[in-house]
């Protein structure tokens, strides 16, 4: 059994499964319901339950803060994708996702499918996987992926990390390229 760490890609995608699994869960269970009226109650809820405190009910409805909260669902599904594999190709996956889920609502007849969530969804979802990218980009650029100088130096310190092949990082940019970027 190794004791090697686990590399920064294989750590970053693991996190992405994991969080992925628990919005999908989640966003998905609240999108498909067919009790309209409840999902428009649990909104008004929480509008008033975060924003009543503070006193921001007077200048934000629950319908901008239901489009506020379609963006805030999408954000981590939309990260999560592009940490599991690393595309631009996941806004327009999560644009069609987001068009099926409303035409799935159209279709149940007690809830109101709307283009606006289309954008909004999609919206969260591109902010997600921009996030996702930076993260990413910084990640491979700061101390967690050490450029080979630094993990043959790093390694020297301690045997249990390697000193990367060919001169080179494994979790080096460029290294585990998609070839859809």
């Amino acid at each position: 059994m190794s004791t090697r760490p686990a590399s920064l890609s294989a750590r970053l995608r693991i996190l992405g499964a994991l969080i992925l699994l628990a919005t999908v869960v989640a966003v998905g269970s609240l999108l498909t319901t067919a009790d309209g009226w409840g999902v428009n109650r649990l909104n008004v809820a929480v509008w008033q339950a975060l924003l009543g405190p503070v006193g921001l009910t007077r200048f934000i409805t629950p319908e901008a803060f239901a489009a506020l909260m379609n963006i805030v669902l999408f954000i981590p599904i939309g990260f999560a994708l592009h940490l599991l594999i690393r595309t631009r190709w996941w806004i327009l996956a999560l644009a069609m996702a987001s068009i099926a889920v409303e035409t799935y609502q159209f279709s149940m007849g007690t809830r109101i499918a709307s283009i606006g969530d289309v954008v909004t969804n999609t919206l969260g979802g591109a902010i997600g996987v921009l996030t996702g990218r930076a993260v990413v980009q910084r990640a491979l650029r700061t101390g967690a992926a050490p450029s080979a100088a630094g993990a043959a130096h790093r390694a020297a310190d301690d045997p249990a990390i390697p000193a990367a092949p060919h001169g080179r990082s494994a979790d080096a940019p460029g290294a585990e390229r998609d070839g859809h970027d």
